[in-house]
């Protein structure tokens, strides 16, 4: 009776251990499915159902918000003259960077490629453009310039309040 009561423990922690290991890829695999792998942020798939979930919110509760959209021209002379990985660490450096200048509750994404966006929930135009600006200017002013300085940052950014309008662009 008890050699099978033990041979039952050990199978049970056998079992639970494959549980948790089950749960830790099923983990991964989310995080995976909703993430860019380079940077750690959303993903496109992810920040358009983000955005989807706001204008919900914004079209029930008349709430306003702010969508920014930052694309590095020129970007590909990163990767030509400095390499991928030189191009992958600018775009990591930056990706820390939108990171420490938005707000707890807004939602940073990497759209792919040198595209990222910034979906900022209850502000309104002023404060949106403000952290439009702050944004530009940070990035030319922190250490960004020293992963690329090659780069001719011409980085635009597109702010709107009425985010109906960039629907299409995403």
């Amino acid at each position: 009776m008890r050699e099978r009561t033990g041979e039952l423990v050990e199978a049970n922690g056998r079992l639970q251990d494959e549980i948790r290991a089950r749960e830790r890829f099923e983990a991964q695999l989310s995080h995976l499915a909703n993430h860019d792998p380079l940077t750690g942020l959303f993903n496109r798939r992810r920040f358009e159902e983000e955005l989807a979930h706001h204008l919900k919110a914004a079209g029930r509760y008349g709430t306003r918000g702010a969508l920014l959209w930052l694309d590095l021209d020129g970007f590909k002379g990163v990767n030509d003259s400095l390499g991928h990985q030189a191009g992958d660490r600018f775009l990591v450096s930056l990706a820390r960077l939108l990171e420490k200048q938005v707000r707890e509750t807004d939602i940073i994404a990497r759209l792919g490629g040198d595209e990222f966006a910034i979906l900022s929930p209850n502000i309104d135009s002023e404060p949106a453009q403000a952290l439009g600006r702050k944004i530009v200017v940070r990035a030319e002013r922190e250490s960004i310039e020293s992963v690329a300085g090659q780069l001719k940052r011409e980085q635009q950014i597109r702010e709107a309040v009425d985010h109906g309008r960039f629907l299409g662009y995403l």
